[in-house]
C-alpha cells in the first residue's frame, strides 16, 4: 500500500512544479489577443465582460455575464459610470469564485509604463477588486483573475492589457491583452 501511494505521489508532484510560480526554469507561456467589449447598456451583441486566464493556451476572451454559461466566469467587466468607462472588478459585482468572493483584480494605470516594459505583474495589494478603475486609451494595466482550477490548485493568473480604442459615446472599448498561461506565474514577457 505504501509504495502505491508513493507511486501515486509521483504525478502528483510533476503537476504542483508546473504551477509554482516561483519556478524560472520554464519559460513562461503568453498568449496575446485583442477584445472588444462593450456595456450592457450599448445595445450590442458584443460581449460585456472578460475572462483573462488562458489554460489551454488560448485567452478565453468575451464574456457574457448574464448568459448561464457564462455567470461567474469572467474577471472584469466594461461598465458607464457617469460620463467614462470602466474596467470593474467581478467582486465589485457580487460574483464568487472557488475561493469566496471573487479575487479578480486591475490596477490603476501603470504610469510611464509601455506595454513591452511591463514584465512581471505587480505586487498583490496594487490590484483593486472594489471599485472600478476608468479605461484609458493607451495606458497599461496588470490584471489578475478570479481563482481558476489549474492542475491539482486554485490559483490565479496574470496579464497586462492596453486600451487601443475608447468609444464613451458607443460605450465600447478595444484592448490588447497578454496573459501568462502558467499556473500562478506573475511573468508578462518572455525577457529575464
Amino acid at each position: 500500500m505504501r509504495s502505491f501511494a508513493l507511486i501515486a505521489a509521483i504525478p502528483a508532484a510533476f503537476l504542483l512544479a508546473a504551477c509554482e510560480s516561483t519556478n524560472t526554469n520554464l519559460d513562461p507561456m503568453l498568449v496575446t489577443d485583442t477584445i472588444e467589449l462593450v456595456t450592457p447598456t450599448a445595445n450590442s451583441t458584443l460581449p460585456t465582460a472578460v475572462d483573462i486566464t488562458a489554460l489551454a493556451r488560448v485567452i478565453v476572451g468575451g464574456r457574457y455575464p448574464e448568459e448561464l454559461n457564462d455567470a461567474g466566469e469572467w474577471d472584469f467587466a466594461l461598465r458607464r459610470v457617469g460620463s467614462e468607462l470602466q474596467f470593474v472588478p467581478a467582486g465589485k459585482i457580487g460574483v464568487f469564485d472557488l475561493g469566496g468572493l471573487s479575487r479578480a483584480g486591475i490596477t490603476e494605470p501603470l504610469n510611464g509604463r509601455s506595454f513591452e516594459s511591463v514584465t512581471q505583474a505587480p505586487k498583490q495589494n496594487t490590484f483593486i477588486t472594489d471599485r472600478g478603475v476608468p479605461v484609458r486609451v493607451g495606458e497599461v494595466y496588470a490584471a489578475r483573475s478570479r481563482l481558476v482550477l489549474c492542475g491539482p490548485s486554485a490559483v490565479e493568473q496574470y496579464a497586462k492589457l492596453q486600451p487601443l480604442e475608447v468609444d464613451a459615446a458607443a460605450q465600447r472599448v478595444r484592448f490588447r491583452l497578454v496573459t501568462n498561461s502558467r499556473c500562478a506565474d506573475q511573468r508578462l514577457s518572455e525577457e529575464d
